[in-house]
């Protein structure tokens, strides 16, 4: 029984490799498709001209803190899992715990109003709501989920970090030093790109655009939860949320919509591949982020 259950395993991983040679391949092969003017001429029509109030604001908050919230939510989440398996007092005295850190957590987002260097600095109002908020969840899912949810949570969290990981791989190891596509305010564009808005607290003149991190890695670290989640509306929030952070990286511009694109479907396309391997729905359905209890 042993080494059949090591024989799968193997099996799974040999996939996986198989996969992630496979996506890399093709998306890398799809940067001989990129065309310049195409891109350039939709990069300069989703660039403001101009400050758009509340939107500017909005593309830096999500741009910025998009991954950083949601790794933040899914790592503290895995800690106090793990520190929790024991009693229910436990889980209550955690949940606890997280409410504190939850004011606490949002009292230093407010104060970076003050010292972090931001032209938009309003951005960490409605951030230290969403860290005060994050805390409150984790908490209520540790005290009131049954154990066999927070299994299966927990499975989640380890596909998202491998989707994650694999995503980052292709991405900065491989396809960005391969194609070497240079970002639209470069100095290699100078003599194009000044017609392009630059957006105050993202300015991103080095590295490559081929593909963009935030829209691969973001795809990745979302897409699990598209897929586990049963309710459509959370599925849709997801993947709207997903979306918008792409765009950012083109109104911003710091990559070009080709690039994004290609890099949310490398996104997608390496978590699906993950969950396909190691996360049998039948398994592993999580119950929507809603219903709580037992």
């Amino acid at each position: 029984m042993r080494i059949e259950g090591d024989t799968s395993i193997l099996k799974k991983w040999f996939y996986l490799s198989i996969g992630f040679i496979l996506i890399t391949s093709i998306v890398y092969s799809f940067s001989f498709l990129i065309n310049d003017r195409i891109d350039w001429n939709i990069l300069l029509f989703l660039n403001p001209d101009s400050y758009v109030p509340v939107i500017d604001e909005f593309m830096i908050l999500i741009t910025d803190f998009s991954m950083f919230g949601f790794g933040l939510v899914f790592v503290v989440w895995e800690i106090c899992y793990q520190v929790t398996k024991g009693t229910q007092r436990s889980k209550e005295s955690v949940n606890n715990i997280l409410n504190i850190l939850g004011i606490i957590s949002a009292a230093i987002t407010v104060s970076a109003y003050f010292w972090a260097g931001y032209a938009y600095s309003i951005i960490f109002f409605p951030l230290a709501l969403f860290f005060w908020a994050a805390f409150r969840f984790i908490g209520n899912t540790i005290a009131n989920y049954s154990a066999e949810k927070l299994a299966q949570i927990n499975r989640l969290f380890w596909i998202t970090l491998l989707a994650t990981v694999l995503t980052e791989l292709a991405t900065d190891q491989f396809i960005k030093e391969l194609v070497a596509r240079p970002r639209p305010l470069s100095e290699t564009y100078a003599a194009f790109n000044a017609g392009l808005r630059r957006v105050p607290d993202e300015i991103v003149l080095g590295g490559y655009s081929y593909v963009s991190s935030h829209a691969s890695v973001f795809f990745a670290m979302s897409t699990p939860l598209m897929w586990f989640v049963s309710k459509k509306y959370v599925k849709a929030a997801l993947f709207i949320w997903a979306s918008i952070h792409a765009f950012t990286r083109i109104y911003l511009a710091a990559h070009f919509p080709y690039c994004t694109l290609m890099g949310a479907v490398l996104g997608f396309s390496m978590a699906t591949l993950v969950i396909k391997i190691f996360g049998e729905s039948s398994q592993y359905k999580v119950a929507d982020c809603s219903s709580q209890g037992p």
